[in-house]
């Protein structure tokens, strides 16, 4: 690899700037900036893609009438999704990657090895995506070296883009001297990549591409799945297909970047987070018939600073470890609460094992040493090396693992950590509903899930004395306004009766996936008693029902992003890939009560046109006499003629904007 010091890159860029003076042509200057990337970095090519917001164009200017465009709203390619996301990343071997598309991410068509993307980002705003890249020819992957090397000129980009666009120009030359010397710094500290570094890749590489394979088959499982619930565990599958990537990346960065082995803290949404974390292994419990309660704490600020890898890592270890040493028919708990005086959370997963003896449980968390077969046969047995990770990582995110056990009872595995809060406002408010009465109609078999029920009503701002267990039809009382049904004790007899008094009845799923929501004889709301439920069980009994969003787009990028935005506030997300589908879900909607309160809606070529599919909302709106649905258009394209929509969001996507729509439309 050549390797260029301080001085060298600073007499680069020095030289580029003098060019750059006296440039005057658009692909003169994109001369000059590739060139200037594939010294500094050391690649075979470099291209510069200039974003025309009005065109909706990436474009890449070069000699002559050299110009290649990409249009964004092909959502296509690897480039897009860097265009969308705004992140810059390293892929060395592009051509496995999921999203690759060949026309947008091989343009030059030569035969692509490795790349590395960074979208160009000036004040806030998108102002291109620059690359660099090479064959397989030259056979360069790319290291986190090169990746501090590419970001140190980003700033000199910009700058040239903006002479291109004929803005004022802007000399760097002198006032980021100061910033090169401290980054090269850092980056002098990095080891090479070496032999074995190499080797690590290529395994790495292997691993990704099932993990690939996997991701996309549940794409095409979740398009043909119309069960909210399913589509749900479908997208935690799809999160642990992402994990396994991360956690590969992750490896990577730790063998080639000693200086980022601490890992990166991001702020996150804490339910969201935790949920889709306890999602993962409710198969696995169901299929052992382990009762599984997971508490997140409702009232527990929205959003988080943490190490997410780490936490996951942590989590992910504990419960597996718990559904190892746990029998069937047993308990297993994973809860998360928040303490708001500390502004920590306590996080701790309990089981119903066979549980550690005291001599052996300090010896688990120190000396790292292997468990104990605790039984006669060899049921149990295994190596610690998980729970050593997990104390580890405990430590290292400012907390200590607890352990508490019995032997043949269980054992609890809990730890608290300080969060940095983003706002102290939290998914869920307290409900303050005083007329209500909630009766749950249980057998003593359903007692474990029936208490965790019960904890977060009462968390949610409920009185012990609105709550009340039930064991027959004949005890429900005239006060009652909600029934719990736990699925065996659910009949025709209970449907008709709470239809006759007016009380709104959810059904707990005892057998996963027994229930399906078309059933005429079926309530709307459906919980499982395997997994969390919060979101569900407060819009049940709230006063202020949770608002239903239904995203229509045919890119599942696009799709993503998107609920990955709107999911930071407390909603029903939804979503369709083709016109015709969004019209059978907007049509149902209405039919069963359900209807939408926020439709985003992305022009695309399908079997029906956008306006038919407006055109039917509104004349639905009207004959049913209900509340105007806000439409908004995710569409670069804005259509001031057509009266449908009420807001316009192009792309790339920006929070703010999302987050100020559904508060003003919300209040």
């Amino acid at each position: 690899m050549k390797t260029l010091d301080t001085n060298e890159i600073q007499l680069e860029l020095t030289n580029f700037t003098k060019k750059l003076q006296i440039a005057t042509m658009p692909n003169e200057i994109n001369t000059i900036l590739e060139n200037l990337i594939r010294k500094v970095v050391d690649s075979e090519f470099a291209s510069i893609w200039i974003y025309n917001q009005k065109g909706s164009l990436l474009t890449r200017t070069r000699d002559g009438n050299n110009i290649y465009n990409i249009p964004i709203d092909s959502k296509k390619g690897i480039l897009y999704k860097a265009f969308m996301t705004k992140k810059s990343a390293i892929y060395n071997n592009l051509m496995s990657e999921e999203n690759y598309d060949i026309f947008i991410d091989n343009p030059d068509s030569i035969n692509i090895k490795s790349k590395i993307i960074i979208p160009l980002i000036d004040e806030g705003e998108l102002v291109g995506v620059a690359t660099a890249y090479s064959s397989i020819d030259k056979h360069k992957d790319f290291t986190q070296y090169d990746f501090k090397v590419f970001k140190i000129i980003v700033p000199y980009i910009i700058d040239a883009i903006c002479k291109m666009k004929g803005c004022v120009d802007i000399d760097r030359s002198k006032k980021e001297v100061k910033h090169i010397d401290i980054t090269m710094q850092e980056i002098e500290s990095l080891e090479e990549h070496n032999e074995a570094f190499n080797y690590l890749g290529s395994i790495i590489h292997d691993i990704k591409i099932p993990a690939n394979n996997l991701y996309g088959f549940l794409e095409l499982l979740e398009e043909k799945i119309d069960d909210p619930r399913l589509k749900y565990y479908i997208e935690s599958a799809k999160d642990s297909t992402k994990f396994i990537n991360s956690l590969t990346d992750s490896i990577m960065l730790h063998n080639s970047n000693p200086q980022e082995r601490k890992g990166e803290e991001v702020f996150l949404n804490s339910v969201s987070f935790f949920s889709k974390i306890s999602e993962s292994f409710v198969s696995n419990m169901y299929n052992k018939e382990i009762s599984f309660n997971v508490y997140i704490d409702p009232l527990m600020p929205k959003e988080i600073k943490i190490d997410e890898l780490k936490l996951k890592r942590i989590i992910i270890n504990l419960l597996e470890n718990a559904y190892k040493f746990t029998q069937r028919n047993k308990c297993i708990e994973f809860f998360v609460k928040y303490e708001s005086k500390t502004r920590r959370i306590n996080i701790g997963v309990k089981d119903s094992g066979i549980g550690i003896s005291r001599l052996k449980q300090k010896e688990i968390l120190d000396d790292f040493k292997l468990i104990e077969n605790y039984s006669t046969d060899e049921t149990y047995h295994g190596n610690n090396i998980g729970l050593a990770i997990c104390a580890y990582y405990v430590k290292n995110l400012g907390g200590s693992l607890q352990l508490e056990s019995t032997i043949y009872k269980g054992s609890l595995f809990s730890f608290d950590i300080p969060v940095e809060l983003k706002k102290q406002s939290s998914t869920f408010k307290t409900i303050q509903n005083l007329n209500a009465k909630i009766s749950i109609l249980m057998d003593s078999k359903n007692s474990c899930s029936a208490n965790n029920i019960a904890r977060h009503i009462i968390r949610l701002g409920f009185k012990e004395s609105q709550i009340k267990a039930i064991t027959n039809i004949d005890e429900i009382d005239e006060e009652t306004t909600h029934l719990i049904s736990f699925q065996s004790k659910i009949s025709l007899d209970v449907i008709l009766f709470c239809g006759r008094k007016g009380i709104e009845n959810l059904i707990v799923e005892e057998k996963l996936f027994s229930i399906s929501r078309n059933q005429e004889s079926c309530t709307n709301l459906i919980i499982s008693q395997y997994g969390y439920f919060t979101d569900i069980l407060y819009s049940f009994i709230s006063i202020d029902k949770t608002p239903r969003i239904l995203i229509i787009d045919d890119n599942r990028i696009n799709i993503a992003l998107l609920k990955g935005i709107l999911s930071e506030e407390l909603s029903i997300i939804e979503s369709a890939n083709s016109m015709k589908k969004s019209l059978e879900m907007i049509e149902q909607s209405i039919l069963k009560e359900r209807r939408y309160n926020f439709i985003y809606i992305d022009d695309f070529d399908s079997d029906i046109s956008c306006d038919e599919v407006l055109d039917t909302l509104r004349i639905l709106e009207k004959k049913h006499k209900i509340p105007r649905t806000t439409v908004i258009s995710t569409s670069n394209v804005k259509n001031k003629t057509n009266s449908h929509y009420d807001f316009y969001v192009g792309k790339p996507f920006k929070k703010e904007e999302f987050h100020k729509i559904q508060t003003h439309q919300m209040s």
